[in-house]
């Protein structure tokens, strides 16, 4: 599946468009299939609301978009194990949705 959203990334940005990839990938292993065979450049930005946060936002989804938080715990202490040293770590336990896309752009362009 991450080769065939790289294809994607690949089109859409030779047509001139600025994409971004919604995607929770566990490890290194997993970024790098996605990023493997990118003809641009990318940055890796990892949203990081505690769990708490997580579970209470997921509680007050409807309910047929809730997810099963049973192994966020794990999950997280994986990617931080695979994601520390690289990218943008932004914890948005406190920030609406707005509010986080304003600190992933921020983030980003202080990079540039």
């Amino acid at each position: 599946m991450l080769r065939n959203v790289a294809a994607l990334v690949n089109n859409m940005t030779a047509t001139g468009f600025t994409t971004v990839v919604d995607v929770v990938l566990e490890s290194r292993e997993e970024l790098a299939a996605l990023t493997d065979t990118l003809a641009c450049t990318w940055d890796l930005v990892v949203l990081s609301p505690s769990a708490e946060v997580c579970r209470e936002r997921n509680a007050t989804r409807d309910v047929g978009e809730r997810w099963n938080f049973d192994g966020y715990d794990a999950l997280e202490s994986a990617m931080r194990e695979s994601f520390t040293d690289h990218g943008h770590w932004i914890d948005t336990s406190d920030l609406s949705a707005e509010e986080s896309a304003a600190g992933i752009l921020r983030r980003i362009h202080a990079s540039i």
